[in-house]
């Protein structure tokens, strides 16, 4: 019924090959990606794509890895979650 793809580019050679295969996308097939890259919404059948705050997930490992290299015997940073959305687009809902 559908394909989840570790991240949009690899969603994005899936949906050529299915395309070069005459499978159509969404009827045949859904196809979604993660990581919501600029090329996601430009292809002939936009991708569904997750998408996560890239600049912030940068930001507090830039932050945590600091902290381990002025303290190596530091316990390592909790963890932290941080949100994922959802951009539906063509790949898996009907135009």
């Amino acid at each position: 019924d559908a394909v989840f793809a570790a991240n949009d580019m690899v969603a994005l050679g899936v949906l050529t090959q299915l395309l070069r295969h005459r499978v159509r996308v969404p009827e045949e097939i859904a196809l979604i990606g993660f990581d919501d890259v600029a090329q996601a919404h430009q292809g002939v059948v936009p991708l569904t794509s997750v998408r996560q705050p890239g600049y912030e997930i940068g930001r507090a490992a830039g932050i945590a890895l600091l902290a381990q290299l002025a303290d190596p015997s530091a316990p390592p940073p909790a963890t932290t979650p941080f949100p994922a959305e959802l951009i539906v687009r063509e790949s898996t809902v009907g135009r």
